[in-house]
């Protein structure tokens, strides 16, 4: 095989693979190795008018008889980006 051939065949593995990374998504990824039972979700609790203006709270769940243990955790707030017009609160599970 001549050695146009063989880059012929290296660009297009290289291409084929550069698109499969492209379509998996990140967050996706990071979602599904998020073990779903560490935590209780309550979901799309308003806070505003606008139908968007909506918020999820993750509490860990409780790992020790001690209530204490989970009362003593901190508290994280997470505005996910999207330029305020796009994306989706559900993209971004893993972080609670």
């Amino acid at each position: 095989m001549s050695l146009f051939g063989k880059l012929l065949i290296i660009v297009g593995v290289v291409v084929l693979a550069g698109g499969g990374l492209i379509a998996c998504s990140p967050l996706k990824a990071l979602n599904a190795v998020t073990p779903g039972a560490a935590y209780q979700k309550t979901a799309d609790i308003p806070y505003g008018a606008n139908p968007r203006q909506q918020l999820d709270i993750y509490i860990p769940q409780k790992t020790s008889p001690d209530a204490s243990v989970v009362a003593g955790l901190p508290v994280v707030v997470f505005f996910y980006g999207g330029s305020w017009n796009n994306g989706s609160r559900k993209d971004y599970a893993f972080v609670g």
